[in-house]
């Protein structure tokens, strides 16, 4: 983002509260240097920050001028903060998963208790959003869909294992069809992304889900980040997908040598990168191959 045009969104609008989602740590250091900016011109602004970068480094987040740190899934505990301000109250302090500063200490409330179930939560908003062009393919709207959260894998260079708590939830598929039936009939997006951590975990609730959307011809220029090993073990379901519309992976093939996966703890390898990439082909599936060089800790 252009740190100048949001600045003076926010001086136009004048919004009572400012929500910010920052979950890579590659985009933290703008982040914070944007609410310094604000916050210099709104000083009683109330600021929000989640994500999983803002949750790992929230005492950053209010030194630069964030009022609260959402730690972990943030649907309930934002609505809980919106409750409360529109009460006329700021006292945050009973309201679960948030960091604040109190009387110039660094103060955290109990740990918020993951959703159990996905299905529970509205529909995102899609329709307040601005409509993105689709960088791979002409004239069309793209627009992203969460499927499942977290991985249950533990893979010591990723956050995802730490933030979700190893945990990995799927919404059914009746609720994923209901949504991607909304995005490409309602609202006209013709391109997907399945935002999801690790895509297509349990097999069998996937190719269920593929076959349904085509029962129902319910077809998408997907795209999602998928495991290697997922793909190799099985291509029945990648040919599925393939059918329903999926044009591309984000693959986190990370190492070819079995040592320096073992050194990350995350299985795998040659024969099985060249056995994904082989099926991927095979269905017309673009690769967008991830890769680690000189691991740490590997010999």
């Amino acid at each position: 983002f252009r740190q100048e045009t949001v600045r003076k969104a926010v001086g136009t609008f004048k919004p009572d509260v400012l929500g910010v989602s920052n979950s890579t740590a590659a985009d933290t250091n703008r982040v914070l240097a944007l609410a310094k900016q604000i916050r210099q011109y709104n000083p009683n602004l109330l600021m929000i920050i989640g994500g999983q970068a803002a949750t790992v480094r929230a005492r950053e987040c209010l030194t630069a001028g964030f009022d609260i740190v959402i730690r972990g899934e943030g649907e309930f505990t934002f609505k809980e903060l919106i409750e409360r301000t529109e009460s006329g109250s700021r006292d945050f302090s009973d309201i679960a998963g948030i960091a604040y500063c109190c009387g110039g200490i660094f103060c955290q409330t109990a740990k918020r208790p993951l959703i159990e179930n996905l299905d529970n939560l509205p529909f995102p908003a899609w329709e307040l959003m601005p409509r993105f062009r689709s960088n791979f393919f002409p004239n069309t709207c793209v627009s992203v869909i969460e499927s499942s959260r977290g991985c249950p894998f533990h893979c010591n260079f990723c956050a995802v294992q730490s933030f979700w708590e190893r945990s990995y939830r799927k919404k059914s598929n009746e609720r994923i069809v209901a949504e991607v039936e909304y995005l490409t009939k309602q609202l006209g997006c013709q391109q997907v992304y399945f935002i999801d951590d690790s895509f297509a975990l349990n097999v069998k609730e996937y190719s269920e889900l593929f076959e349904m959307m085509l029962r129902r011809n319910l077809k998408v220029k997907g795209f999602s980040q998928i495991r290697p090993d997922t793909v190799a073990d099985n291509p029945e379901m990648i040919k599925l997908a393939a059918r329903i519309g999926f044009w591309g992976f984000l693959v986190g093939f990370d190492s070819y040598d079995e040592e320096e996966l073992k050194s990350v703890r995350k299985t795998g390898g040659e024969e099985v990168n060249a056995r994904a990439a082989e099926i991927l082909r095979q269905n017309g599936i673009g690769i967008f191959g991830v890769h680690m060089f000189g691991t740490p800790g590997a010999k």
